[in-house]
């Protein structure tokens, strides 16, 4: 995916979820696909080997940021990201699987 792709539909989440004030921008970054800055209010997308990624897992990379966001600064990857995660509807293997997981608390709780 190309740069331009990549701000378009990262602008187009960002205003999905109301984060208009928020920006992407891109890096050289070697260690992380992505990352949120809160007080540039800017989601990085790393453009090391970015050619060698999916249009998923950038989508889902520019998803992961956001839910860092919606989360809050100081959040991290504890339980309020985990959920904004999988509200977002983040792919990645391993919030999948604390998908199935909510989903089955979630299916006791209605019981």
């Amino acid at each position: 995916m190309k740069k331009n792709t990549i701000r378009i539909l990262g602008n187009r989440l960002l205003k999905k979820y109301n984060l208009k004030d928020w920006n992407i921008d891109f890096n050289n970054n070697k260690e992380y696909y992505g990352a949120c800055n809160y007080q540039r209010k800017t989601i990085y997308i790393s453009i090391y080997d970015i050619d060698k990624l999916s249009d998923t897992h950038i989508q889902d990379t520019i998803l992961h940021e956001i839910s860092h966001t919606l989360s809050g600064e100081y959040t991290g990857h504890r339980l309020k990201w985990i959920i904004n995660c999988y509200r977002l509807g983040v792919k990645e293997k391993w919030i999948y699987l604390l998908n199935e997981f909510i989903e089955l608390i979630i299916a006791v709780h209605n019981q």
